[in-house]
């Protein structure tokens, strides 16, 4: 389901706050940190969005692992973490 999709859903079923994925295992189809951080107009759509259904942000969902014992997916969860964190101060 698009993003503004789920949220105009979730705001008929009277849902008031939303936990997003931005990476990880839960994945960042409703918002991607790499996008949202990099292209300010993006962002601004992303806080319109939310602004607009009147809903609030609970968390932003990245689960992975950054001590993973293969360097590569350990690399991947740490870069994830951090622009997960960068977009959470960016709201």
């Amino acid at each position: 389901m698009e993003f503004e999709e789920a949220l105009k859903y979730f705001t008929s079923l009277g849902i008031e706050m939303v936990e997003i994925g931005c990476g990880g295992y839960p994945g960042n189809a409703h918002a991607d940190p790499e996008i949202l951080l990099n292209d300010e107009k993006a962002l601004e759509d992303f806080k319109a969005l939310i602004k607009k259904y009147g809903v609030q942000i609970s968390a932003l969902s990245c689960h992975s692992n950054p001590v993973h014992p293969n360097k590569e997916e350990a690399a991947a969860a740490d870069k994830t973490i951090r622009n997960t964190i960068l977009l959470n101060i960016a709201l």
